[in-house]
């Protein structure tokens, strides 16, 4: 896949990165908003060709699975640098994704939930 198309993308749905798959729905790869922008700045700074997804994205992605912990996740998230994970089953087909922003929601809902349950 080209990566005009893949930036498109980003801009139309206003994600930060996302999970590549093959034909298969199998994971195999992660670009992120951040290589994009390096690479789109790099195209104009040079005049070149740009590249395909396959030459950006990142071979070696951290993956969750369905019943992974929310609370390790955050732990997990604030060592590492991905802010969105894809989300795997146990054969690495991809199920969706988990951002920043959706670990905060769960745990806050989490939070409510035993505020009501003190009162």
């Amino acid at each position: 896949s080209s990566l005009k198309t893949y930036y498109k993308f980003l801009l139309k749905t206003k994600q930060i990165g996302g999970p590549v798959i093959d034909k298969k729905n199998q994971l195999i790869g992660f670009l992120s908003e951040s290589d994009v922008l390096a690479k789109m700045i790099e195209t104009i700074y040079y005049n070149e060709h740009i590249a395909d997804v396959a030459d950006l994205m990142r071979k070696d992605v951290l993956t969750v699975k369905p019943y992974d912990s929310v609370i390790e996740l955050g732990q997990q998230m604030l060592k590492n640098k991905p802010k969105v994970y894809p989300v795997v089953d146990d054969n690495e087909n991809l199920l969706g994704t988990i951002s920043r922003n959706d670990v905060l929601r769960a745990i806050d809902l989490h939070l409510r939930a035993g505020y009501k349950k003190v009162k």
